[in-house]
């Protein structure tokens, strides 16, 4: 069957679809490659709050792209090509968005960011409305998904303030509660095995493990793998020795990604013994920092 055409618009948080990242493949680049399984379409359309970009499957429904951040790129053959290439780079220059500001600011600084853009896309109004309608489309998308994100981040507990509690079943099917937990340091790992990032620090997270054996601290790691892939789970944490307490959420789509702001994996929590947020976006076992985080929380000086 001759496959649908039409993009497939995504965000970063199509880790869930088994996209992987890894940075610094190359000096001033980054590589994103993967499989999507169960295409309804071609291609897929990545973006996030200061890049966008379309990439092709092939016909392994597989794809594997390098981004060079150069700015020195040449673009020629319509002024729809001359356009979308602006765009991009235009887009680079924004930098992160900034979630921290008042909602006011925020929503100031969201107009600002595509106003440029709002107006060059002009031209193509009645030139060539499907290109107009798409691109104008795609920025409310984009908008739209900002927004989202700088709700989600609002939300969030800040440091100090009691955590949201989550519960899930362990390995034997007991459930376990993150403020079962009160009394001891906990530093949670939200991870999952299709991940290959996730994989890379579990060597880290061994050392950490062994080397704070004997502190009170407690290693929380908690999978968003499907509930189909319960088995690969728990073969991983048979295979790999992983220590620490182990939950599953049967999925990417629950309450802990929700409640955090978690749209990416590996993602590190740090909780002190009264349940309240140390960090809700933790350094990652493999950081040069991570020993001196944990330290200092179990000393108490966080």
């Amino acid at each position: 069957m001759k496959r649908n055409k039409k993009i497939l618009t995504t965000v970063l948080a199509c880790f869930a679809l088994s996209i992987f990242f890894f940075f610094g493949t190359k000096k001033n680049s980054t590589r994103i490659y993967g499989e999507i399984i169960n295409p309804i379409n071609d291609t897929i359309r990545i973006y996030n709050s200061d890049t966008i970009f379309t990439v092709v499957l092939d016909k392994e429904n597989k794809f594997d792209y390098t981004k060079l951040f150069d700015e020195s790129i040449s673009y020629s053959d319509s002024d729809e090509s001359s356009f979308l290439a602006w765009k991009y780079l235009e887009m680079e220059k924004n930098g992160p968005t900034d979630f921290s500001v008042e909602e006011n600011e925020f929503y100031a600084l969201l107009s600002r960011m595509f106003e440029k853009t709002e107006q060059k896309l002009l031209k193509f109004r009645f030139k060539n409305s499907d290109f107009y309608k798409n691109e104008r489309e795609e920025i409310e998308n984009i908008k739209s998904y900002l927004s989202k994100r700088y709700n989600q981040m609002k939300d969030l507990p800040k440091k100090g303030e009691l955590a949201i509690d989550f519960t899930y079943p362990n390995q034997n099917g007991k459930y376990i509660s993150l403020t079962d937990l009160k009394g001891k340091i906990v530093y949670v790992d939200i991870w999952a095995t299709w991940c290959g990032p996730c994989k890379a620090e579990i060597p880290y997270l061994q050392r950490l493990q062994e080397e704070f054996s004997d502190d009170d601290l407690i290693f929380l790691s908690v999978s968003v793998d499907e509930k189909e892939d319960k088995e690969k789970w728990l073969l991983m944490i048979e295979e790999k020795n992983l220590g620490g307490i182990h939950l599953h959420t049967s999925g990417w789509d629950n309450e802990l990604t929700k409640n955090y702001a978690i749209n990416g994996i590996p993602r590190f929590m740090l909780f002190d013994r009264e349940s309240k947020v140390i960090s809700t976006d933790a350094l990652r076992p493999s950081s040069e920092g991570i020993r001196d985080l944990l330290n200092q929380a179990l000393s108490s000086q966080l």
